[in-house]
């Protein structure tokens, strides 16, 4: 069982490093960045706080929902965190008014299937009418790679992930909420690398048109 465990938490920390290096929210938040639309802004899933603080910096009005294991709420002038013990709590939110973009950068594949549609109900109502939905999320992902925990003797996406994302199952999940789908764009690992723009931009065309390799994650921008 000793060897069990060292082996499950070399492989556990080899690809915790590794997601470390490309989980750059600064290339996924330039990635959003310009398909912001108003001043009102939803930040889903906040994680770290990231998106909230770059997008306060610049003068946005930020409201932040994620999910934790102790329910808060934190205030101050130019932004509000909240804290949910589960997504079953967005149907008691209220808000002053909608919100010009909402924002879910690396969430909905944490999400299952049932927690999806609530989440999606909930982003649906209070998007305004002339809004715009931004989401990130890894590109066609192979969830079933697994990790056995030693402990428990269950399976396990290393990163928690629940579900995998291409064109063709977000074009059909965003329609099934009232969405219609603007634009998807991608970042491939050539953003993640410190070439010359220039460099980037060719060699991310010619995957566009190519190929698919190389591509981490989708950026979707939606309206209703």
């Amino acid at each position: 069982m000793k060897d069990l465990h060292y082996l499950f938490w070399k492989k556990w920390f080899r690809r915790k490093s590794l997601y470390e290096k490309i989980n750059r929210p600064d290339v996924r938040f330039d990635a959003v960045r310009k398909y912001i639309r108003g001043n009102n802004i939803l930040d889903f899933g906040f994680g770290t706080g990231y998106f909230v603080s770059r997008l306060v910096n610049e003068g946005f009005k930020v409201i932040g929902i994620d999910i934790s294991k102790d329910m808060k709420i934190e205030r101050n002038k130019s932004m509000i965190l909240i804290s949910l013990k589960n997504v079953n709590y967005l149907k008691f939110l209220k808000f002053e008014k909608k919100f010009d973009t909402i924002i879910s950068s690396e969430v909905l594949e944490h999400l299952n299937k049932n927690e999806l549609n609530k989440v999606l109900r909930f982003f649906f109502e209070w998007l305004d009418d002339k809004g715009r939905l931004i989401v990130t999320t890894p590109y066609n992902e192979r969830i079933e790679k697994t990790v056995l925990c030693p402990y428990c003797l269950k399976w396990f996406h290393p990163w928690l992930h629940k579900q995998s994302f291409n064109e063709r199952n977000i074009r059909e999940i965003m329609k099934r909420h009232g969405f219609l789908i603007e634009k998807i764009n991608y970042i491939s690992v050539f953003d993640l690398m410190n070439l010359p723009s220039f460099v980037r931009v060719f060699i991310n065309f010619l995957l566009s048109h190519f190929s698919n390799r190389g591509r981490i994650w989708m950026v979707i921008v939606a309206k209703k």
